[in-house]
């Protein structure tokens, strides 16, 4: 079954897209992660595991450290040997912050269909994307589709921590 979450955002948002891999992406996915990217302190978890939750979004890349996120579109990717996007997103909007990762699984019955049809105009309403697609997954499809492509596309994209770089070895190797 997919995973479908919404939070109260209480977090300042910065305009941009960010690329983590995707088993961080399915970290954030985790309740307490989730609830403390988007803002929300009182969750019923101790304080050192927030901190710690928190200092990993900053690790991350997705937390400033100000406290706001650094794109209001977060994408998860795979691949070792090139960047490609897989079926999930966590977006930004106005006091909510979204949570979707597709699954391959039917939606005949499944229980999260009325939310899942939410979530997909909603983001529709936002990229303004013509959806041909009479079903929630071919829907969401096409959604993603047009994310990956306004992504590439893009000339504003923040990709945290995907490269270390230590320096000191680089200048040794060329000297």
């Amino acid at each position: 079954m997919c995973e479908l979450k919404e939070e109260g955002l209480r977090r300042e948002v910065q305009e941009g897209t960010i690329l983590i891999k995707e088993n961080n992406f399915t970290k954030v996915g985790g309740e307490p992660y989730l609830k403390t990217l988007a803002g929300l302190r009182e969750q019923g978890i101790s304080k050192s595991y927030y901190y710690y939750i928190l200092d990993w979004l900053r690790s991350s890349g997705m937390i400033t450290q100000e406290g706001r996120m650094r794109g209001n579109l977060i994408l998860p990717f795979s691949g070792e040997e090139g960047v490609k996007i897989v079926d999930g997103v966590v977006w930004a909007q106005e006091d909510k912050l979204r949570y979707v990762k597709l699954e391959w699984s039917t939606c005949d019955d499944c229980k999260l269909l009325p939310t899942c049809i939410y979530f997909a105009k909603d983001l529709n309403r936002k990229l303004r994307v013509p959806l041909r697609s009479e079903y929630p997954r071919g829907a969401w499809r096409e959604l993603l589709r047009e994310l990956k492509a306004r992504v590439f596309t893009s000339s504003y994209m923040i990709a945290p921590r995907v490269i270390k770089v230590d320096y000191d070895k680089l200048l040794k190797f060329q000297s």
